[in-house]
């Protein structure tokens, strides 16, 4: 007669079976960078830019306002293998646009050197930004057109619950851009609502102030 043994097969794989550490854990940081620049490329550039800010130094969006960010070698190598003159938001989910907010605003314009590279600025959907989140682009002379309507290409532009976006906020910002010696800024298209309602007094007068500035400072008027 044969007798049979049959293993112990829990306790044999309890000898062999090794406890998982941190360093067993494969992040997607330690992939070859150009493999990830590569496949970033097939991303929108507002997916892209995001992507760059979370791959940076800091996860965190809000250090990039006190300049303790700086780019990581895989965020360079994602800016670096894009054009940056035109960021469009309606590129992206209408959903995620709705989340950005104005940090995030703030680490995505930082991060692709919005100041010196951006020429051209939609914010379809990011109906949760004040618009101080624009502040990186105090100072530039390439931007030529930014569109603060929030709505994208044949959408009612009253949005329900009405956006956070402040004219004090985004004009402020206006006002340093069509200061600078050389302002390439030409066209504004601002929240249609703000035409018809929705502003108090002094919102209203702040605005036409602005819009009577800039008769004088834009390139041809605006």
């Amino acid at each position: 007669m044969i007798e049979v043994v049959a293993p112990d097969i829990m306790s044999s794989s309890g000898c062999n079976k090794r406890r998982r550490t941190a360093a067993d854990t494969l992040h997607i940081s330690d992939l070859p960078i150009g493999f990830i620049a590569d496949v970033s490329a097939y991303l929108s550039k507002p997916s892209r830019a995001i992507l760059a800010v979370a791959f940076s130094a800091s996860a965190s969006s809000s250090s990039w306002k006190n300049n303790n960010n700086h780019l990581s070698d895989i965020s360079a190598a994602i800016v670096s293998a894009q054009q940056w003159d035109i960021l469009d938001f309606e590129d992206i989910e209408k959903e995620l646009a709705n989340k950005l907010t104005d940090d995030d605003i703030y680490a995505v314009l930082k991060c692709i050197n919005a100041q010196d590279m951006l020429k051209r600025l939609k914010l379809c959907g990011c109906v949760n930004i004040t618009g101080i989140g624009l502040y990186p682009l105090q100072g530039s002379v390439v931007l030529e057109q930014i569109d603060l309507s929030l709505v994208g290409r044949h959408e009612n532009f009253f949005i329900d619950p009405e956006p956070k976006i402040s004219v004090v906020a985004v004009v402020s910002i206006l006002d340093n851009i069509i200061s600078a010696d050389g302002c390439s800024l030409n066209h504004i298209q601002f929240r249609q609502k703000w035409a018809f309602l929705a502003l108090d007094v002094q919102e209203m007068n702040y605005l036409q102030d602005f819009v009577r500035r800039l008769s004088y400072s834009a390139p041809g008027g605006i």
